[in-house]
């Protein structure tokens, strides 16, 4: 399911059900998240925003289950008033216990 093809407010209400409940993740600063401070940092109050993203290298593996993707980001944003602009490498897990694909883990961290 891609947000993108959602109408804002349709998005808005979709993006919770992307992310499993147990949802654990630890940012490029070494931050462990759950799902609802990962929702209130990345997805709500605007305390980043994204002004471009472009994802290369992205393997994704699928196991029974579940399916694990590694990627490069190379991601343009603002937090704390400062924009930054660098590539990231990430692994996200996503599982599929009824059926549906949600993103159960993930871990981010600064690319030289």
């Amino acid at each position: 399911m891609r947000l993108a093809a959602f109408p804002q407010p349709d998005r808005e209400a979709a993006r919770p059900a992307l992310i499993d409940l147990n949802f654990v993740s630890v940012n490029a600063s070494g931050t462990i998240l759950d799902k609802a401070s990962y929702i209130v940092n990345y997805c709500a109050l605007g305390k980043v925003v994204f002004s471009s993203q472009e994802v290369t290298e992205r393997p994704v593996r699928r196991f029974t289950g579940f399916a694990v993707a590694a990627m490069i980001v190379h991601d343009t944003f603002v937090a704390a008033e400062q924009t930054v602009a660098r590539p990231y490498r990430s692994l996200w897990v996503f599982g599929s216990p009824d059926a549906r694909w949600q993103r159960a883990a993930g871990q981010t961290m600064a690319s030289a």
